[in-house]
């Protein structure tokens, strides 16, 4: 019983678990995803057989619909060329965005100048109209 239940922990080194025989042909190995009972290929039943392999199925296609479902998994129906082309569009959109309001910056500073200088000509001429209504 010794000498099978340290054969069946070898065998379960890829997988780390720990395996208990229950009976002379038939251990539990217990590992992170769950139980699974082994046989010794010998003199195992067709019905067991089928019941493992039933069992295996039914894990399977549980682990499957949760990674399906998964939405950071999954990449089902997911266009990733249409994906690249909308983040291109929106990065020309945002480049062309801060171009303008770049131009927009530069028109008013270039506003802002004109206006600063016709209200210093504004004031010279009323400067110079006041000193010669004085000297008249």
């Amino acid at each position: 019983l010794l000498v099978l239940l340290l054969l069946l922990l070898l065998l379960c080194v890829p997988v780390p678990c720990v395996c208990v025989c229950v009976r002379e042909r038939e251990c539990v190995c217990v590992f992170e995803g769950g139980t699974e009972r082994m046989f010794r290929s010998e003199n195992v039943s067709r019905e067991e057989k089928e019941e493992i392999a039933r069992q295996r199925r039914m894990q399977a296609n549980e682990e499957r619909r949760l990674r399906i479902l998964d939405p950071k998994k999954r990449n089902m129906g997911v266009d990733a060329n249409a994906l690249k082309e909308q983040i291109e569009e929106k990065r020309r959109r945002e480049a062309e965005e801060k171009e303008r309001e770049r131009l927009y910056d530069e028109q008013r500073l270039l506003q802002d100048q004109q206006a600063m200088f016709l209200e210093r000509y504004c004031r010279e001429q009323r400067r110079v109209a006041a000193k010669d209504e004085d000297a008249f």
